[in-house]
């Protein structure tokens, strides 16, 4: 009958090292200090609980009866102290919760209407700002059309100057609104990447097919994401690789991904005109040209558009370039 009580006892203590051995982990897995001071008791107690079991071993082998009774007192005055500790526990973390949840739901009305805001906003660029522009644009045209042979050549020029000034103040209302406009209706789905890329690829078949580009793609992933979105990325990262070649080398673009620490790693790689290092922490910036506006068609919100739709994804973006090499850009997705 001891043999059978003392494994009884052994065996509760193995599930209680092995419960100390889980409880060290969460300990340390914790950064707040309030929770790491509950656990540091739960631990300290388990480990008066394993003396305990021993204590009582030693007891049932030595025939110490007379200590059995307060062994056992104390034991169970350790077993009500360990339950209270951890509904105290319990009850903090269940209101830390409902505290955090209070704070969550403020921050969604926040946002919610910042979000708002912005859509406000994306109507007056795209409506209230384009009157005076195309009013401008109207009359610079009315007087090129009409009137410009009566005016000298100073006021030639000034007229095509305001012409072209509000062409330019247009284009950038239209880029304004489209980057605006990202993530506003943001929802993922699956998404077949490498049809997506041929996707993009046959929509872009008049520039693949003018610059006499190669383009190969590699094995790609099925992942959740917004595929209207992401069809963006692919479409700025592989059109900025044809707009910057080499004057006298047919565009190479090779696309790839590679699975990393529970992410996607995607890479488009290019042998372009590459870009200087002094440049590249400038590249994602809204309305950033790193090169010759007279020699590159854009008004340098490509790379602005792959970041924002890349981060709304919860990935980040980045590029490695060599001058007259090469551009990769590097970009990451979560997998779900």
């Amino acid at each position: 009958m001891e043999i059978f009580i003392i494994s009884l006892i052994l065996l509760g203590a193995i599930i209680l090292f092995l419960a100390m051995l889980k409880t060290r982990d969460i300990f340390q897995l914790l950064e707040q200090d309030n929770f790491r001071k509950g656990w540091r008791k739960l631990l300290i107690l388990m480990s008066f609980f394993e003396l305990g079991y021993f204590g009582m071993v030693f007891v049932i082998i030595g025939n110490h009866d007379n200590f059995l009774p307060v062994l056992t007192g104390v034991i169970f005055l350790m077993g009500s102290i360990f339950v209270f500790i951890v509904v105290s526990m319990g009850a903090k973390t269940c209101q830390q919760l409902k505290d955090s949840n209070s704070a969550l739901e403020g921050q969604m009305k926040i946002l919610k209407t910042r979000n708002d805001q912005l859509i406000q906003f994306n109507y007056a660029t795209t409506h209230d700002l384009r009157e005076p522009i195309n009013t401008v644009l109207g009359c610079s045209t009315l007087l090129e059309s009409d009137y410009l042979q009566m005016l000298d050549s100073d006021g030639q020029n000034l007229v095509h100057f305001t012409k072209q000034a509000a062409h330019r103040m247009s284009e950038l209302v239209s880029a304004l609104s489209e980057y605006l406009s990202i993530g506003l209706e943001f929802k993922r789905e699956e998404v077949d990447v490498k049809n997506l890329i041929h996707e993009v690829i046959e929509s872009m078949n008049g520039s693949v097919a003018n610059s006499d580009a190669m383009i190969e793609i590699g094995n790609m992933p099925v992942l959740k994401a917004n595929k209207n979105e992401l069809k963006r990325v692919f479409q700025n990262l592989i059109g900025n690789s044809i707009k910057y070649r080499r004057t006298d080398v047919s565009p190479k673009i090779s696309l790839s991904a590679e699975k990393k620490n529970g992410s996607w790693e995607f890479a488009i790689q290019d042998n372009g005109i590459g870009i200087f290092e002094k440049d590249i922490p400038r590249a994602f910036q809204l309305f950033r040209q790193l090169h010759a506006k007279d020699a590159y068609e854009g008004m340098g919100l490509g790379l602005a558009i792959a970041r924002r739709v890349v981060e709304l994804h919860g990935g980040q973006i980045w590029l490695e370039s060599q001058p007259g090499e090469g551009t990769t850009f590097f970009f990451t997705l979560n997998e779900n």
